[in-house]
Parts: structure tokens; sequence; C-alpha cells
């Protein structure tokens, strides 16, 4: 991350890492693919996690219910916001890196997790939702995510979780004024 904030991240060769963490350049390859994945380490760690959190919920459960469970749970233990600060300033200085960032991070998440999702909903023989159901469905509970992560950030207050369960309450609330039940 040193390196990243001093030379900029499209500067920054995997050399100078492996130098400056005084490891082999093999060491590093064993850890991490690309230097990218160094960067969003913490996220798809916390990923993973949220992928075990939903396994572990009932198999019945609605998609969303799961989901929004998991990311729940998550929130106990927010990601450290001086590290997603940093993060977020070497992203920015990056304009290859913001589009990486979307795909790894991202999107790429969410297709995950929406496969994960029907996975679970086969082996449950429950009834399967299209691949953009889901997609919307996983959308817009990470988005609850997302914004409640930015907002204790910036400096929320109050706990992640609280912060969350309101961003959920306002989705929830938002579809029922037009109509749609959320389940």
């Amino acid at each position: 991350m040193a390196c990243f904030d001093e030379a900029g991240f499209d500067a920054t060769t995997i050399a100078q890492i492996t130098q400056r963490a005084e490891v082999a350049r093999r060491t590093f390859f064993r850890y991490f693919p690309t230097k990218e994945a160094v960067l969003f380490s913490d996220f798809t760690t916390r990923q993973d996690h949220i992928l075990e959190l939903i396994g572990a919920r009932p198999i019945g459960e609605s998609p969303l219910e799961s989901v929004i469970s998991a990311l729940r749970e998550m929130s106990i233990t927010p990601p450290d916001a001086r590290r997603v600060r940093r993060i977020q300033r070497i992203v920015r200085a990056s304009p290859s890196l913001l589009e990486r960032e979307r795909t790894l991070v991202q999107y790429g998440f969410a297709d995950r997790l929406t496969a994960h999702v029907a996975d679970r909903l086969q082996a449950a023989g429950a009834q399967q939702l299209s691949t953009l159901q889901l997609r919307v469905t996983i959308g817009s509970a990470l988005l609850c995510y997302e914004s409640a992560v930015m907002a204790h950030i910036v400096g929320g207050t109050g706990p992640l979780t609280v912060i969350f369960d309101e961003a959920v309450a306002a989705c929830r609330d938002a579809w029922a004024a037009q109509g749609v039940a959320m389940a």
C-alpha cells in the first residue's frame, strides 16, 4: 500500500512491492495473482465471508432475506474506514484502476453472489428465479450495504448495523410506496 501511495498504482511494479515487503517474486504470486489483488484483498476476503454466511442461512429462506441477513452480520464488524479511504484515493488516481475496481470488486462479486444464491435455490428445490430477478434482488441488497458502509466511513453516527438497517428500511419503504411488496 505504501508503494501505491508513493508512486501511484500504475507506476508501482511488482518488483518494488516484493522488495519493499522483503519477499521473493514467487512468494508474491503464491498469495496474489496481480497487483490489483493486493489492493482489493480486504474486499475479496469480506466477499468470501459473505458467501459463507449465506451458505449458513436456512436453505428455504428467501434469497433476499438470506443476503440481507448475511450483509447485516458483516455490518457488525465494519471495514477499516482509514484503509477504505486510502484505497479510494489510490483508485481515484488511476482511471484504469477505477474500471478494474468496478469489474473485479463490484460486478464480479455480484456475479459470484448471484450464482451462489441460484445454486442454493436449486438445492432447496425452490422455484427458480431468472438471472435478472436474482441480479436485481441481490443488487438492491448490495447497494443498501455499500451505501451504509460509505455513510459510515464518511462519518455516519452510530454502528454500521443501524445504518444498514436504515438503508434496508428505506429500500423496502421506497418499493412499498410504489405498490411493490418486498419479502
